[in-house]
């Protein structure tokens, strides 16, 4: 698009940006996410690759601190949740189609054929994480894969990785 000129022209002279041609909405997050991570391991050759929204205060040199403590493998870092107390929603509760109940309650619902466990993994918010770059590489390879389905960014990363279990690493 000719308003976008001076981006694309940017990223092709620098390299820093990662341009995707996808509506900006909220459900459009999982396919960025994934991008992200592609992006980071295979543009940038990064030992850690953080995701985090644009309104997210990032306390870098803690961050950085932290991750200095641990060997860029088998990491996942972020505000923790715990999703046993959560329970999985499901459209057809609620007659509905997994865009219609986003729209109505800004939540993402997952059908039996897109996750059949009524388990909800411990997962990071989404907001900002930070994955170490073999777990990076596992989301944006996995995400290729022609049966993968794809949801809610937090949960989808925390379901990609749990095979590694991870090192957990909380910032408050």
């Amino acid at each position: 698009r000719p308003e976008h000129e001076h981006v694309v022209r940017e990223a092709l002279a620098f390299g820093d940006l990662g341009l995707l041609d996808l509506e900006d909405h909220y459900l459009s997050t999982p396919k960025k996410v994934v991008a992200l991570f592609r992006w980071g391991v295979a543009a940038c050759g990064a030992y850690w690759v953080l995701r985090s929204n644009d309104d997210v205060f990032l306390r870098l040199e803690p961050t950085m601190h932290l991750l200095s403590r641990h060997a860029p493998a088998n990491v996942m870092m972020g505000l923790m949740i715990d999703g046993s107390s959560m329970h999985v929603p499901r459209p057809e509760h609620y007659n509905a189609t997994q865009e219609s109940l986003y729209r109505q309650t800004k939540a993402w619902a997952f059908t039996h054929s897109d996750y059949p466990s009524e388990a909800v993994p411990t997962f990071v918010q989404g907001n900002a994480m930070v994955l170490s770059r073999d777990l990076a590489f596992e989301v944006a390879e996995v995400a290729r894969r022609p049966w993968f389905r794809l949801m809610a960014d937090d949960v989808m990363v925390a379901l990609l990785t749990a095979r590694f279990a991870p090192v957990r690493l909380v910032v408050a």
